[in-house]
């Protein structure tokens, strides 16, 4: 079967980019590849927004000064979030989906592997199908992998994964990754009343679209966030207490009840034939594109967090829509390029890495 574009993946990112395509009178076709340990659809920085939403609206009634600290009887905790984030997830899915049937874009599921640069091999029910199209986008996302100084134990030491089991609030957490997870997770908790610790290594937070990240800084500082950048942890202990540790860098020693870790992320590459394909991979099986996100491989490109580079631009919201309009030939209203470049490059197999 030949389409105009493949869409790998079930991410938000991936259903943006096939609605995209297909509002433009793209032939799409969107895959489901089948995975060990798939997460939920919408990725981690999402369903973390979507507990989120749940909580701004119950603590604009309860606390409408919004003060720095706050009082965490009767408000949910996020297991119970969790559920709702689950109910949103699945409605919004359900939304995309019938706007997909509209626009006439096919959905498959199945195990995915690259059969050559412009040829997809889908093998479900004992039976293959082959799909064809000169542009794939590999949106397929990514799954939690802990540092080496940090082992989970689903309790006191725990990765994003793991956030909707919490029975109870913390009262005080250290997050370690200032990605758009790591965001997430620090407005969500200090919502939720926790004194939370955000660490970073980098020297800035990442920024996004319209929004700097000097300006996200004075939010988190706002709801009471400690924000601790050109900070790297180097251990992480359990102590007596029950509380945890951790261990910088710097040498400074710091501790809370409990310690989130979001800085590592492995993509879901596994099996799609993709270094066959001479596409590169980063440490982590993510994609390493160029500034237009197109990978060693004329055609395929990378969208979210299974991008390894450039991450903010592949995890922009605008991404999906733009990189569309671009790979289509389309001018987008903003260049899917960072800002510092004056002007689309057209989109060829040309590496600037």
């Amino acid at each position: 079967m030949n389409f105009d574009v493949i869409v790998l993946g079930t991410s938000s990112e991936a259903l943006e980019a096939a609605v995209a395509a297909g509002r433009l009178g793209a032939r799409v076709a969107l895959v489901e590849p089948w995975m060990p340990d798939w997460f939920a659809p919408g990725g981690a920085p999402q369903w973390l927004q979507r507990m989120r939403d749940s909580i701004a609206s119950c603590t604009r009634t309860v606390f409408p000064d919004s003060p720095r600290r706050r009082s965490q009887a009767g408000l949910p905790s996020p297991a119970v979030l969790a559920e709702e984030a689950v109910e949103r997830e699945a409605c919004a899915h359900r939304v995309v989906q019938q706007r997909l049937d509209r626009l006439q874009v096919q959905s498959f599921a199945g195990k995915v592997r690259f059969l050559g640069a412009d040829q997809v091999a889908l093998q479900f029910s004992g039976r293959e199908m082959r799909l064809s199209s000169p542009l794939k986008i590999v949106a397929t996302g990514s799954r939690t992998e802990m540092p080496a100084w940090a082992v989970s134990d689903g309790g006191r030491i725990f990765s994003v994964d793991e956030v909707a089991t919490l029975r109870e609030i913390p009262r005080s957490l250290m997050i370690v990754g200032g990605g758009a997870t790591g965001l997430e997770a620090s407005f969500l908790f200090s919502l939720l009343g926790t004194r939370v610790t955000l660490i970073d290594r980098r020297h800035r937070l990442p920024i996004g679209p319209g929004v700097s990240g000097s300006t996200i800084l004075r939010q988190l500082q706002r709801l009471g966030v400690r924000v601790l950048l050109d900070s790297e942890v180097t251990m992480s202990s359990k102590n007596p207490d029950g509380s945890v540790s951790v261990e910088l860098l710097s040498g400074d020693r710091l501790s809370a009840e409990r310690l989130l870790v979001t800085t590592e992320r492995r993509g879901r590459t596994a099996d799609l034939g993709l270094e066959e394909l001479g596409v590169r991979l980063d440490e982590r099986s993510r994609l390493w594109c160029d500034e237009q996100l197109q990978t060693w491989c004329s055609g395929l490109v990378g969208l979210g967090d299974v991008v390894g580079h450039p991450r903010e631009l592949a995890e922009s919201p605008l991404a999906p829509r733009e990189l569309v309009w671009f790979l289509l030939g389309h001018t987008p209203d903003r260049a899917v390029v960072d800002k510092s470049v004056a002007s689309p490059v057209p989109f060829s197999s040309s590496r600037g890495n």
